[in-house]
């Protein structure tokens, strides 16, 4: 999920993030998202994702399609993070790509945080999609996506919906949210799941026994 890296332009009310939000980002992006994060936004509003996972032997791959809105009257400019989960059997990835083409370094602050730096501009009572794809390393029998740190955000998203890929021929696949739907096609396994008003209580975690 993302977070808020400074006050926006044109908002002479915000300030800046506070003390507590930049210490969380280290100036780079960082794991978690601040609990003042709306009234240092100036209103910006994370709605909705969907995001689509692929496992493969030794390797995760993220799409993930996000969506901004801003419902106030002024252009709203600023940086958000891009925090990725990372641990001892998931690998920081080296870049994040955004869908123009862009390329955005990975930098982390601690082995456990790192982050991606996005930048966005969207004009009075409009909206923002933003496509970002990386590659992590795996090196165990699970992999997690962050999504925990939407509740930061103190608002719900609008609509959350998530695909995961995994070869067919894994045994033992479970994941921590219960699909809505299990199929299979050809040598892949998919499974999909979909909520509104989506307040997450836990990471998005894959596991299998191969």
């Amino acid at each position: 999920m993302f977070l808020l890296m400074g006050a926006p332009a044109g908002c002479r009310q915000c300030g800046d993030a506070p003390p507590v939000q930049r210490q969380a980002s280290g100036r780079q992006g960082g794991a978690s998202h601040s609990s003042a994060v709306e009234r240092s936004s100036g209103g910006l509003r994370f709605e909705s994702e969907r995001v689509e996972l692929t496992l493969s032997a030794g390797r995760l791959q993220v799409r993930g399609v996000y969506t901004f809105g801003n419902p106030g009257p002024r252009l709203w400019r600023g940086r958000i993070g891009y925090p990725i989960l990372v641990g001892p059997g998931q690998r920081p990835p080296e870049r994040v790509v955004v869908d123009r083409g862009d390329v955005l370094p990975v930098r982390c602050r601690t082995p456990e945080r790192c982050a991606a730096v996005v930048s966005l501009g969207l004009p009075p009572s409009g909206s923002q999609t933003l496509r970002l794809r990386y590659e992590q390393r795996l090196t165990g029998r699970r992999a997690a996506y962050l999504v925990t740190t939407a509740r930061r955000w103190r608002r719900p998203l609008r609509r959350a919906d998530f695909v995961i890929r995994v070869p067919a021929a894994w045994r033992g696949v479970a994941l921590s949210y219960p699909p809505d739907r299990d199929t299979v096609q050809g040598s892949l396994r998919i499974l999909r799941f979909s909520r509104r008003g989506f307040v997450p209580k836990k990471e998005l975690v894959v596991t299998w026994d191969e």
